[in-house]
């Protein structure tokens, strides 16, 4: 491992430190931050043991200024920082050691006496330009070109140093290059450690609470990380490791109200780890906003520099790379000098953000489902961000689900739109762990506006019955169109939409799923269709397709995997859908058709679950969506309890179904009712209800 203690010391042992600096920017008296914890460095090219420069290339905010400060203070060497020098150019390293420190200093370089460590490769970019960037490095290989000179080490993000490392590979250097890891584990345990007492110390109150009670702020702190760690990719060292937010965890921990530590790990499980990752999100487009308009020296009269770069800005242009969108309009500016300097700083800075990897892609799941929610709800990108969605589900991870619905909850004016729907759902059965099904319900009835739309993790027939979590219902328009292009199962949509399913190959579709709709469309020339392994529910192995009308002609061969597949539309009688067509039962009788709707409704949501019992929470039943306006739908369920076809337990916290009841009442078994084959006694049960 190439490391300070191994690896600079030993390359810069010689240096020897000047005294004073005359030139800002260079720097001779470097310290280590206190909150150091030294990153694990990653050779991608060259030997860094011979290498006369070595460059570092870091993801944004990962800390590689820091590391600078560090090389510099542990090996005497000095510190240039490109962000506070003059902009690079040619004669920049030659002249800028003469203005600082005398001309006899160019001659201790040329003989190994003094270091360089410089950083902030991509700042430097920004203000200088391409030529002036590709003259300053070609004036430092004057430099370190000399036998006896000492390495010189260069820092950026991956663009500028990937960019520094090409001119000089050019100019015949053969530098080093090298990339700044994520923290693991105990190195990001370490950094939390450290860096408490570096933010508890910014006020007098804090310093002091901090020193009485250390280990509870850090247990608060890494308890605080493991809960953004249960997070759906939370885990992953990308996110958890990241300097950033390790750093807003410690934040987060010295807030205003965290002065009883003890009290706040007690109330942690009720905290929301989504809204921490927003916070998270929110410091990291703040600091970005900083770093850039700090590079302004002199803007011109009447520009705000608050106004620019701005969180929304940059996640505009983040959205133009990562979604393959247009780029945002830019911000209004009437100097057009300034305008025209401003964008190429934006053009250079965009692609190292944060938000980003090296390659342009999202440096996480967090940030990449942080941008999504934000490019779907504010409708800056929206149509891109549910087709990066549709053709690569897996972009947001589960964290897209859970920020989409912690930003749904935040307002009552928030809706949910109902081509959302197909990619929340994909994300959320992302989720699911062994022993769970995820399901998605989304019931209207005929002429009606709106859909109720829920997502529920169900647990197996061996889980406790109230293990289960649901999100919803949620009310959404119906006219717009429910899609899902990746792999489906758990549904059960009955309502007046429209559903699309397929990727134009193969559509996929695992049961239970029950599908009763206006249009129905399969976009997909193969359609597959696979039995649940996933417990042994009543009506598990079962999918059942109907529409008032269908498009879905294209499909030309159907494999069953040991379900069983039942249609009912237009056309089902033709190849290949013929073997599994049936007839759809249509009573004229419109106050019949509503209870069996009704009471199909109730009794289909019943879910398996220990010792075999159909069970269901009387809340979901009692809901208003079960039982919608009017008395048809309480009388139904009262009958229901009064024939014993329904009854309570836990003091009536659940209803338990008994489907021999159902077949003394009904004579239609609980697979029936799901198929609706309505028979006469049902008819007449449900006609003797009072109305």
């Amino acid at each position: 491992m190439f490391d300070i203690a191994t690896g600079w010391m030993a390359r810069l042992g010689s240096a020897i430190i000047p005294d004073t600096s005359k030139a800002v920017g260079w720097i001779v008296d470097s310290q280590v931050d206190q909150a150091f914890v030294e990153p694990t460095l990653n050779i991608l090219q060259g030997d860094p043991a011979t290498a006369c420069i070595l460059i570092i290339a870091a993801p944004g905010a990962v800390g590689k200024s820091t590391y600078a400060r560090s090389i510099g203070a542990r090996a005497n060497a000095v510190l240039v920082d490109l962000a506070q020098t003059e902009p690079l150019g040619g004669n920049f390293f030659v002249g800028g050691i003469a203005n600082a420190f005398g001309y006899e200093a160019l001659g201790d370089l040329a003989n190994g006496r003094i270091g360089l460590v410089v950083d902030a490769l991509d700042e430097a970019q920004l203000r200088s330009g391409s030529e002036g960037f590709s003259a300053g490095l070609l004036d430092l290989c004057t430099i370190v070109r000399n036998s006896s000179a000492l390495p010189a080490t260069l820092l950026g993000r991956a663009a500028a140093a990937e960019e520094a490392w090409l001119i000089l590979s050019e100019a015949g250097l053969n530098p080093c290059l090298l990339q700044i890891e994520y923290f693991d584990e105990d190195q990001s345990k370490q950094f939390i450690r450290r860096r408490l007492p570096v933010i508890a110390d910014a006020r007098d109150a804090m310093r002091n609470a901090f020193r009485k009670h250390e280990e509870k702020f850090v247990e608060f702190a890494l308890a605080t990380r493991e809960k953004l760690k249960s997070t759906p990719s939370g885990n992953e060292q990308r996110f958890a490791g990241y300097a950033p937010v390790l750093d807003a965890i410690c934040t987060y921990a010295l807030g205003d109200d965290g002065l009883n530590p003890s009290t706040r790990l007690s109330n942690l499980a009720a905290e929301s780890a989504i809204n921490l990752i927003v916070q998270i999100a929110t410091s990291i487009l703040q600091r970005e906003q900083t770093k850039l308009t700090s590079q302004i020296e002199s803007p011109p009269a009447g520009i705000d520099l608050s106004s620019l770069y701005t969180p929304d800005e940059q996640l505009g242009r983040i959205a133009a790379i990562l979604l393959d969108s247009d780029a945002p309009a830019g911000i209004s500016i009437s100097n057009a000098a300034f305008r025209q300097a401003y964008e190429g700083m934006v053009a250079e800075f965009t692609p190292q953000h944060p938000f980003l990897d090296p390659r342009g892609g999202p440096s996480n799941a967090a940030f990449a489902a942080y941008l999504l929610v934000w490019a779907i709800t504010t409708g800056n990108a929206k149509r891109d961000a549910r087709r990066m969605l549709a053709l690569n589900p897996t972009f947001g991870s589960g964290l897209f689900f859970e920020m989409y619905m912690s930003w749904l909850g935040s307002s009552a004016d928030n809706l949910l739109e109902l081509e959302d729907v197909g990619s929340l759902y994909g994300s959320f059965a992302s989720q699911a762990a062994q022993g769970e099904r995820p399901v998605l319900e989304v019931s209207a009835e005929p002429g009606d506006a709106t859909a109720e739309v829920e997502f529920e993790m169900t647990p197996l027939a061996d889980s406790s019955i109230d293990a289960s979590r649901s999100y919803g219902p949620y009310v959404s328009a119906i006219d717009g169109i429910l899609e899902f292009k990746g792999p489906v199962g758990g549904l059960r949509i009955v309502a007046p939409v429209s559903v699309i399913i397929g990727d134009g190959r193969t559509a996929s579709i695992t049961s239970p799923v029950e599908i009763d709709v206006e249009v129905f469309e399969i976009d997909a020339r193969e359609l597959r269709v696979f039995k649940s392994t996933a417990g042994e529910d009543v009506g598990l192995g079962r999918v059942v397709l109907e529409a008032l009308d269908a498009s879905v002609e294209r499909v030309e061969r159907i494999f069953l995997h040991g379900a069983e597949l039942q249609v009912t539309f237009p056309g089902a009688r033709a190849h290949p859908w013929a073997d599994y067509a049936v007839n759809r039962q249509v009573t004229q009788n419109p106050r019949i058709a509503l209870l069996r709707r009704r009471a199909r409704k109730v009794i289909t949501s019943f879910r398996s679950h220990s010792k075999g019992a159909l069970v269901r929470l009387a809340a979901k039943i009692e809901h208003t969506r079960m039982m919608k306006e009017g008395e048809d739908g309480p009388r139904l369920l009262q009958r229901l309890r009064d024939d014993g076809i329904l009854t309570t337990f836990d003091a009536g916290k659940f209803y338990v179904l008994h489907p021999d009841k159902l077949a003394q009442h009904f004579n239609m078994d609980y697979q029936a009712l799901h198929l609706q084959r309505w028979t006469d006694e049902a008819d007449a049960y449900l006609s003797s209800i009072g109305g």
